[in-house]
């Protein structure tokens, strides 16, 4: 038995939808890989950059585009398993609190609203050292009724993880740039991480041989790097 005029209408409106709600995806996944991508092109030219951490080599970086049918609440746990391979310890926490931010920001987005943040943070690496993070978050809340009963957020994520240039950072700047990149962690550790980068990186500078008084500090600080790395690890 052939359809009825009305089940043939029904399907052809059915049809219709979803090749607007393809297009619709498929234009807002260009527009994420676009932003995206302007966001990496920025981090590689150094004359642009504002974060005033120098970057040496780009080590990691990973990007993912996800449609949502409700607020992704459980963004941050995401983003963590992503780059759990290539960023654990301090700087996967590093990322995930950056991403707990995003996501209350990105939560306040109205319908047909973009929103893209971005964020440069430094964290130690026990391998890897002095190493920069720079993430990228767009956010698109659908406004289309046929397409948000399908999806009502599209979001992306691009993380960077890059080793530091060293050689290129102050003092001063240094002081600036652990305050900024760890402002949410406690006194100690903020001195930790400073005294860590001041023997890695100004006192490594200075040909003169440590003083007796300059070894003791520095054995100190070894190991309470090495409770900072056990703590870290559980």
């Amino acid at each position: 038995m052939s359809d009825t005029p009305s089940t043939t209408e029904e399907h052809s409106q059915e049809n219709a939808t979803a090749r607007e709600t393809l297009e619709t995806l498929s234009n807002l996944e260009n527009m994420a890989n676009s932003s995206l991508d302007h966001f990496n092109a920025r981090i590689l030219n150094r004359a642009g950059d504002a974060a005033e951490i120098p970057i040496d080599k780009i080590v990691s970086k990973t990007r993912f585009i996800r449609a949502y049918s409700s607020t992704p609440e459980k963004v941050p746990d995401e983003i963590h398993s992503c780059i759990k391979s290539f960023a654990s310890g301090p700087m996967g926490t590093e990322i995930k609190n950056i991403a707990e931010n995003a996501a209350q920001q990105l939560a306040g987005t109205s319908p047909g609203q973009r929103a893209v943040i971005e964020q440069s943070a430094i964290t130690l690496d026990e391998i890897l050292g002095l190493c920069r993070l720079d993430v990228c978050f767009f956010s698109y809340i659908v406004k289309t009724k046929s397409v948000a009963e399908t999806c009502q957020v599209v979001l992306a994520c691009c993380v960077v993880v890059s080793s530091v240039a060293v050689a290129d950072i102050e003092d001063n700047t240094l002081r600036v740039v652990v305050r900024n990149s760890f402002y949410n962690h406690a006194p100690a550790v903020k001195k930790l991480v400073f005294d860590e980068m001041f023997w890695k990186i100004l006192r490594k500078r200075d040909e003169t041989p440590l003083t007796e008084e300059e070894q003791g500090e520095l054995r100190n600080h070894k190991s309470a790097m090495e409770e900072y790395w056990k703590a870290s690890a559980k």
